[in-house]
């Protein structure tokens, strides 16, 4: 059955975008169509601000209030008709944002959804362990500092927190029956700083953790510890600890995290090996070593002959025939060991990865500079 010229085409009729002048075309569908003329004939206009931008403005309207909330709407196209509107994407004629990541999934909140799936479902592992961090108050912590600077025996504890972290966590109803100011503990004043949350008798305050931590308040909130027989008073912070339970005498203190720290755009959750980028710039032994029928002392090693470094290049001298290397042979004649050498150095023989990294680092950030990737590296290497 022959195809009809409507289904086969798309039809824009009267386009009046900037400066097209009601113009009537038919695109050809599933063939490559060109745009050609001089500059401000209305190419751009035509396949950019017109086609392109009605098909965008049709996509992100159809799409939930939810997603679409924070994007702006194009107005409508300056155009009579398209049919049929594609979906379509474009190629920007240039991009003045440098480093710019955004793909489909950002455009349909597909990102936002799995940032919020990993923030709630999510866990903190424990990097030579690979179990889940064991989450810690700091509570426990702070009371076995205080039971070794005071004898709590006979004592009574006033566990206190900030009048407006009770008021949010505990009750704006229930007031409780004592309060602290002035370094008094008194009858309950809706005026005084602190708020009781409990008192125990001395002995029971480091196994009152369970108790305090029923309250759930919020994480840096100051607490204070009033003592009745000592008379004295201490305040710290509701830290949140993550330890391992497999190695909890190195215990590491994680940042609570939020949703734009999951954020693939965001740098705070960048591999520390790579910085984000995916690649990682590296030495070539090609370069490094350009003509291996040169000798150590004619410059085989070729970035030491640049004017930064040659004035160390008698002391690399001296220090590869200290390693037992002959300087005045060819390169290609020297043993494997060389590279080890000339990456890590020998002892306190000159390190000339040092000097590579100061290099790579200068052009880290340069987009002219081709990325050679780890894994080519590591073939390159034979490791």
């Amino acid at each position: 059955m022959k195809e009809s010229k409507e289904s086969s085409v798309i039809q824009i009729r009267g386009a009046r975008t900037h400066n097209l002048k009601n113009i009537n075309l038919d695109i050809p569908i599933d063939k490559i169509t060109c745009f050609a003329g001089p500059s401000g004939s209305g190419k751009s206009s035509l396949a950019f601000h017109t086609l392109m931008t009605e098909s965008k403005r049709r996509f992100i309207n159809s799409l939930p209030t939810e997603m679409k909330f924070f994007w702006e709407l194009s107005s409508s196209v300056n155009v009579d008709s398209i049919n049929p509107v594609l979906p379509v994407w474009g190629l920007p004629q240039h991009n003045p944002m440098l480093n710019s990541r955004p793909v489909s999934l950002d455009v349909i909140g597909g990102h936002e959804r799995l940032q919020r799936i990993f923030m709630v479902m999510g866990e903190y592992l424990c990097p030579k362990h690979h179990c889940p961090f064991e989450k810690v108050s700091s509570y426990e912590a702070e009371i076995k500092k205080i039971s070794k600077k005071v004898n709590l025996e006979e004592d009574v504890a006033h566990v206190f927190c900030l009048k407006n972290e009770y008021l949010k966590h505990v009750s704006r109803e229930l007031m409780p029956s004592r309060s602290f100011q002035d370094d008094e503990v008194r009858a309950f004043d809706s005026n005084d700083m602190w708020y009781e949350l409990y008192r125990v008798k001395g002995p029971q305050l480091e196994s009152s953790k369970n108790k305090f931590n029923e309250f759930n308040l919020s994480p840096q909130a100051p607490i204070l510890i009033a003592l009745n027989k000592s008379t004295k008073t201490f305040e710290f912070e509701n830290k949140v600890i993550y330890k391992c339970p497999h190695c909890s005498e190195s215990v590491e203190k994680v940042k609570e995290e939020n949703l734009e720290t999951l954020s693939p755009l965001n740098a705070l959750g960048a591999c520390s090996h790579c910085e984000g980028h995916g690649a990682n710039l590296v030495y070539d032994r090609d370069k490094l070593v350009k003509d291996p029928t040169k000798s150590l002392k004619e410059g085989a090693v070729n970035f030491l002959s640049f004017s930064h470094f040659l004035p160390m290049f008698p002391t690399f001298l001296r220090e590869v025939k200290k390693a037992g290397f002959d300087v005045d042979v060819p390169f290609e004649s020297l043993p494997d060991s060389i590279w080890t050498f000339l990456y890590e150095g020998s002892g306190k023989a000159f390190v000339i990865k040092r000097r590579l990294e100061f290099i790579l680092e200068v052009f880290k950030q340069k987009l002219n500079v081709s990325i050679v990737k780890e894994q080519e590296l590591m073939k390159q290497q034979g490791n």
